[in-house]
């Protein structure tokens, strides 16, 4: 590239697209508050239909380190979930169904 005189190499330039996923047809609301947490954790979903659905939470390794399964959710699910016993770090919070899957991220600082 030549500007006024002057000379540089090629730059490099990125092209960011935006990528849209339709996640659960059903569900209107799926919030994690307050992030980052410093170990309590609320966790927020809004249906509108009555379904099964497992929460998980996993580590940066990808680690499984927190379950709740058949959580019944028909309207609004409210809970607190304590991270105090994990280190600081980043999880991902799974919140699926037999179809289909929401991941979240939460960052944990003490």
């Amino acid at each position: 590239m030549t500007q006024n005189g002057c000379s540089s190499a090629p730059s490099n330039s990125i092209l960011v697209l935006p990528v849209s996923v339709k996640e659960f047809p059903n569900v209107e609301t799926f919030d994690i508050y307050p992030n980052p947490t410093t170990g309590i954790m609320n966790l927020k979903v809004v249906s509108n239909n009555d379904e099964y659905f497992i929460i998980e939470i996993f580590n940066n390794y990808g680690a499984r380190v927190w379950k709740q399964e058949n959580v019944i959710i028909d309207g609004q699910y409210f809970t607190k979930i304590d991270l105090n016993g994990f280190p600081n770090g980043v999880y991902s919070v799974s919140l699926r169904n037999r179809f289909n899957t929401i991941v979240k991220k939460v960052i944990l600082m003490k």
